[in-house]
């Protein structure tokens, strides 16, 4: 399995600068430096990629959510009218069609509280990262100018750190807490993460499950009934 952006970049910064420094000192140590450099580099911009397209993502979240808030509230109208023509049948059949929202709504949810921690944690090993790199790169610099006979010999050089295209964190800041809002409104609370199921139960949840849906839409009738009649 490839290794992850996150495992990678956590890989690459583990060492101190100190240790890296001592490697010079060592066979080939400064061509190995400046491998650890790029590598860096390479990691930043993927870390980039990866942050725009969990931002493109949480976007399209966002729009669904507001969809199906928007479906969800249509099917209270339905179910007033279903009602008022004494169509029990249909009744019913609209209280799923709301369940059935509901689940997805939920799914959602926790797929864009997924997306919200990877950003985060993203973000937050990116601006180690970046300053990792940087005082690298300004050690390297220091440790070619006192050796110039070493120095002298490398004939591919380092860029510097402002050739890294800077992150627009403001804007991305800005998508998740707009995503994160959105969730909230249309379901009304924090995320949670559900129970894990015990495999050997499955079977006799699922019922347990089918029983309590069929429960909870004659209680949503009833509900419904009563405030039609009030």
């Amino acid at each position: 399995m490839p290794e992850s952006i996150i495992k990678r970049v956590k890989r690459l910064i583990s060492a101190s600068i100190n240790d890296v420094m001592d490697s010079i000192e060592k066979s080939n140590g400064l061509a190995l430096m400046r491998q650890t450099i790029r590598e860096i580099d390479d990691a930043i911009r993927e870390i980039d990629e990866r942050l725009g397209n969990i931002g493109a993502e949480l976007v399209r979240m966002e729009n669904m959510m507001k969809w199906l808030k928007s479906k969800h509230e249509e099917k209270v109208k339905k179910l007033e009218l279903a009602l008022r023509k004494n169509r029990e049948d249909l009744a019913e059949m609209v209280i799923g069609e709301q369940m059935q929202i509901e689940e997805e709504q939920a799914h959602l949810k926790k797929s864009m509280q997924r997306l919200m921690d990877e950003a985060k944690e993203l973000q937050e090993l990116r601006h180690r990262a970046v300053s990792y790199r940087h005082d690298l790169a300004e050690r390297y610099q220091a440790w070619k100018a006192a050796h110039p006979e070493v120095a002298s010999e490398v004939t591919d050089e380092i860029a510097p750190n402002e050739t890294l295209s800077p992150f627009n964190e403001a804007a991305f800041e800005k998508i998740v807490r707009t995503a994160e809002e959105t969730f909230l409104r249309a379901t009304g609370q924090q995320f949670k993460p559900d129970a894990e199921k015990i495999p050997e139960r499955v079977a006799h949840m699922q019922e347990l499950d089918q029983l309590a849906r069929e429960e909870e839409i004659r209680r949503r009738l009833e509900e419904a009934r009563q405030r039609l009649a009030s």
